[in-house]
């Protein structure tokens, strides 16, 4: 009976191991930052600190998080071959700015303001209060970004954010989230060439360890991964497939979360330059596209008194690049 009873316990574990494991799949660096910079993800990528204090964090848990003056504080994560990200890769961070300018959350490689750059990954927030997923190639080596930032949806101060940046297939993706709100915010765009990468360490909350650049507010859980994660597994969230998609092996993906809008949906594209034009559609939940509109600089009105009650994906289409959102319409 003992005996029977040891290779249950045993299966279970094996069981339980494998379960973790699969959760787990390709985490490469967590920084829970509960008490200290060190990286449970068993891979030992701890991270030095150099000015930022402990914290609460966005549950009000104390020594949770860390909180950057914006000035010179630093955290120094040493290179490994675990932190070079080759193919599809996730990076997942928790924010609170204190304050509207350029914030680094974290970087890989050092970051020159010159050609050659040695920029391979990173996610920021913009003094133009854009959401930004930094990337550096072998053909782009200044970097290239993907800003969140359009329909008028900046960050705002004193406010937890998570941020979601994903590469799949020489594509980027950028999502966002209010803490405790469900309405998802996607921005895609193309690249082209193959990451650059040296000896230099992962930096979080600066990329040069000046005022310009570094982060002012609070800093939490961020999480690297090797491979594409599902925002079903990022947030535990149900989610029903982005219908405009094409790519069989992605698809974008939102909660529908109550954002009711009345007789016209305003666009506010006021911040881009004079020549920005893009299109707008709408769409059912099942694919079916309900209206079309050009938008141009400035600020767009979209008539909606003609549709019924029910849930619409807006699409605003720039060229390559596209932000997804979901929105509802009535009760």
């Amino acid at each position: 009976m003992k005996t029977a009873l040891s290779f249950l316990f045993i299966f279970l574990c094996i069981i339980s191991t494998n379960i973790f494991a699969q959760q787990e799949d390709g985490l490469v660096a967590f920084y829970p930052f509960s008490g200290s910079a060190d990286d449970t993800s068993g891979n030992d990528n701890h991270g030095v600190v150099d000015g930022p204090q402990l914290t609460t964090d966005r549950f009000g848990n104390a020594n949770s998080a860390y909180e950057f003056n914006g000035i010179d504080d630093i955290i120094r994560v040493l290179d490994d071959a675990s932190l070079r990200l080759e193919e599809d890769f996730t990076l997942v961070a928790w924010v609170m700015p204190y304050s509207q300018k350029d914030h680094t959350i974290f970087r890989k490689n050092s970051s020159q303001n010159a050609f050659p750059a040695k920029l391979a990954y990173g996610i920021s927030l913009a003094g133009t209060q854009h959401f930004v997923f930094n990337i550096g190639t072998d053909q782009q080596a200044n970097g290239i970004s993907s800003q969140l930032g359009l329909l008028n949806q900046p960050y705002e101060i004193n406010k937890w954010y998570r941020i979601i940046a994903r590469q799949k297939d020489n594509r980027l993706y950028m999502t966002t989230n209010e803490f405790e709100e469900t309405l998802f915010f996607n921005y895609e765009r193309p690249f082209e060439g193959d990451l650059l990468y040296d000896s230099s360490p992962l930096l979080i909350g600066s990329r040069t360890q000046q005022a310009a650049n570094t982060f002012e507010g609070k800093i939490d859980d961020i999480k690297i991964y090797n491979r594409l994660v599902s925002l079903e597994e990022i947030t535990g969230l149900n989610f029903t497939d982005d219908p405009t998609s094409t790519r069989e092996t992605f698809t974008s993906s939102y909660n529908l979360a109550p954002n009711p809008f009345n007789e016209s949906l305003q666009i506010n594209s006021k911040d881009f330059n004079a020549s920005f034009q893009a299109k707008a559609s709408l769409y059912t939940i099942h694919g079916h596209k309900m209206l079309e509109q050009s938008i141009m600089n400035g600020e767009t009105t979209i008539d909606t008194k003609h549709l019924p009650a029910g849930t619409y994906l807006l699409v605003i289409n720039e060229g390559e690049a596209s932000l997804r959102k979901l929105v509802i319409k009535g009760n």
